[in-house]
């Protein structure tokens, strides 16, 4: 029985091809020689590719960390205020989504004991009560006050005749006065009836105010029992308020989903959650990477638009909607997209069909343009439903307060809900959920998660592929450099080698002239023919040293021009090999760690004179290789001997008789003999030119190969990746 792969092996065992498959390509050549250049390659390539390995293996342990295996996944994906939230909402009423439930369940529990009728009404009356109760107050100050008037009233009458009894005490006459004393005045019975009139006043005012203030202090508990009763219906409704449904749903306010939430669902055996992401439109920065993770988990996407037309495309400098569709869901297996219609109203459920002719010619517009970025392998088609309809008709749980119960309201009022439902297209579109997408998903989580891996390592094949284009862009150009510098160098030898023979012929013409003009002025002087011969011979042996010296000094020219010329031709190649670099390789292709071996030394390559030097010393070489190596049996004897040979004895005898004649025969045989000299001086110097040239032809060579090293190793940086993307394809295809 075959061992099952769990999911960890399975992006174990990518990252170890990887890994191996890098170590296999940098892994020197057994047996082969090892070299700077080759080595400068390998590290090129090595550079290159540890690169590409760290950004495969960080990208494949990313798809590890947030791939899903075990429940099927389905995202909703849009832009900001699109209505993912109201569609996962309804979704969450309409299947029992176990937190849904459970909130529901609270909801009604909490809401049994609550009249929200009486509340709506008690509200008003608890406004008001603590202006009543205020009134009532300053009502019972008032009456205190005017108690408080009347019984200073009272007792200011009461004092005044007392005072009056008392003034009139003192004015009467002596026998009234003792008359008074068994009897009382009539004022006196007045005063008393008055007094106790005023007693039973206060008494009655106080229990009046006491009264009074007993009604305010029971009116007082009666509203702080009420507002405490409002507010814990107040408070209770507070806890009602998560608890209701559409809690989830945005206000309109730009960015209200800022978190990615999963909301799990069992409908029978079959397991799935649906997550709700933050908008692509809104400030996308914040959320960048929740959207990311949630598209990596998913298993198929549902692109969630309120517009009927393809998504919009960015101006210069700015991403658009599509192409963030592109970038984001690119390596989805199953992609599909819906148009969540507005409806205002019930009037615009009222039709045969959800959509008018005009939206759906849109929307297959839109389709195009999906299709046409995502793939026929990834993008399954459009569907549409009014979202917020659909919520209205299934969500009971709302206070009366609640913005939505009163759109509800007028919904349900022109349609029953389940009317409602089927209108808004919610009915249809649940069964397409729980019967074609949610079911028989293992297959197609496995399906989800290998393509997002083969994606990966697409994308990781186009990167060296991309790298590939690029360095087979900078090898034809540096083809083309390196020719171009053959060319020169080829050019150069040439003119070295006429610059030295001509040097050679003008050196030997010269150094003729001048022995041909010393033999002449030493005849002039009526020599012998002994000591004309004797002078010619130390002139020739002369040559041995003179003509040595003149070529070395003449030849030493030439060379220095030549190595310096060589050195201007490689400094100009390097010079223009960065050039090349600058403008062929991307600028984000990590220049500053990237380079070829461009600076070798020219003593390295092309040490001219050290080359000459070893062949026995530049110009000296050539002309002892010519006195030693004994051409055709000559030597300065054999010349001598020719000399001889022209100086016959008929001339001799002659000689004698005349110095003139003698004079002329001699410089006769000094012109011969001078002529046979030095044309078998160049003769044999031009050979040996011939193969000078030849060992710095072979000098050059090396140069060449130093010149030729950018384009050998481009070369070979090309087949390093090309061998990478063909075992990375070859390894994508086996994941299945």
């Amino acid at each position: 029985m075959e061992k099952k792969v769990t999911s960890k092996e399975l992006y174990n065992s990518i990252i170890s091809f990887v890994e191996h498959s890098l170590s296999a390509v940098l892994k020197p050549t057994e047996g082969g020689a090892k070299s700077l250049e080759l080595e400068q390659v390998r590290a090129n390539a090595k550079q290159i590719l540890t690169q590409y390995k760290q950004k495969t293996e960080m990208e494949v342990k990313e798809l590890e960390r947030l791939s899903e295996w075990d429940v099927f996944t389905v995202v909703f994906y849009g832009e900001t205020n699109a209505g993912k939230s109201t569609l996962i909402e309804t979704l969450r009423i309409l299947l029992g989504e176990g937190e849904k439930h459970k909130t529901r369940q609270q909801f009604h529990e909490l809401t049994k004991n609550i009249d929200f009728e009486q509340l709506a009404k008690s509200d008003e009356r608890i406004r008001l009560l603590p202006l009543e109760l205020d009134e009532r107050k300053k009502a019972a100050e008032s009456f205190q006050h005017a108690l408080r008037v009347n019984v200073k009233r009272e007792q200011d009458t009461l004092a005044k005749q007392a005072c009056d009894l008392e003034q009139k005490k003192q004015n009467r006459s002596l026998f009234q006065k003792i008359m008074d004393m068994f009897r009382k005045m009539e004022e006196e019975a007045v005063l008393e009836d008055a007094r106790v009139s005023f007693a039973a006043l206060q008494a009655s005012h106080i229990k009046l105010g006491q009264a009074r203030s007993a009604a305010i202090a029971v009116f007082e508990r009666k509203v702080a029992e009420e507002l405490r009763g409002f507010a814990e219906a107040k408070k209770a409704i507070e806890a009602l308020e998560p608890l209701q449904d559409g809690e989830i749903i945005g206000t309109g306010r730009s960015d209200f989903t800022r978190h990615v939430t999963a909301y799990p669902f069992q409908i029978g055996e079959e397991r799935f959650q649906l997550l709700d992401v933050p908008g692509i439109e809104g400030d996308e920065k914040i959320v960048q990477a929740q959207i990311d993770e949630s598209v990596k988990k998913a298993h198929v996407v549902f692109y969630v638009t309120r517009k009927a037309t393809p998504p919009g495309s960015g101006s210069e400098g700015q991403e658009g909607t599509i192409d963030k569709i592109k970038r984001q869901l690119g390596d989805q297996a199953e992609v599909w997209a819906i148009y969540n219609k507005a409806a205002s109203n019930a009037r615009a459920l009222a039709g045969n069909t959800l959509l008018n002719d005009g939206e759906q010619e849109s929307l297959k517009a839109m389709e195009a343009s999906l299709l046409a970025q995502l793939g026929a392998g990834v993008f399954q088609g459009v569907k549409t439903v009014s979202c917020l309809p659909a919520f209205y008709a299934s969500a009971p749980c709302l206070l009366p307060t609640n913005t939505h119960h009163r759109s509800k309201n007028k919904f349900l009022e022109a349609m029953p809900a389940d009317e409602l439902l089927r209108r808004s297209g919610m009915t249809e579109f649940i069964k397409f959920l729980t019967n074609e997408i949610c079911v028989n998903y293992k297959p197609k989580i496995k399906h989800a998660n290998l393509k997002k891996i083969r994606t990966c390592l697409e994308q990781g094949i186009a990167y060296v592929q991309e790298l590939r284009k690029t360095f087979d862009t900078l090898a034809k150009n540096l083809s083309r450099q390196y020719q171009s510098s053959f060319i020169q160098i080829d050019e150069l030898l040439e003119a070295t080698t006429r610059r030295l023979q001509s040097e050679c012929k003008d050196a030997l013409s010269t150094k003729k002239a001048d022995s041909r003009t010393s033999i002449y002025n030493f005849i002039e002087t009526d020599c012998s023919n002994d000591d004309f011969k004797s002078k010619l011979k130390s002139t020739i042996d002369a040559l041995k040293k003179s003509v040595g010296v003149d070529l070395e000094m003449r030849f030493e020219g030439v060379f220095n021009t030549f190595k310096a010329d060589v050195q201007e031709i490689v400094k100009k190649n390097k010079r223009n090999v960065d050039e090349i670099m600058e403008y062929s390789m991307p600028q984000n292709m990590f220049k500053s760690e990237f380079s070829f071996r461009l600076d070798f030394e020219m003593d390295n390559g092309i040490n001219v004179l050290g080359i000459v030097s070893s062949l026995g010393g530049a110009a000296a070489l050539i002309f002892t290789a010519f006195l030693t190596s004994n051409p055709v049996g000559w030597t300065v004897a054999s010349v001598l001997g020719a000399i001889g040979l022209v100086l016959s004895f008929y001339t001799a005898i002659r000689g004698w008789l005349s110095s003139d004649f003698k004079m002329e025969q001699q410089r006769e045989s000094a012109d011969e003999n001078l002529k046979n000299v030095f044309d078998k001086l160049e003769e044999v110097l031009v050979n040996n030119l011939s193969k000078a040239g030849e060992k710095l032809g072979e000098a050059l060579a090396e140069t060449k190969v130093q010149l030729k090293m950018p384009f050998e190793q481009s070369q070979t940086t090309i087949e390093t990746l090309s061998e990478i993307a063909l075992r990375m394809t070859d390894f994508k295809k086996r994941i299945v």
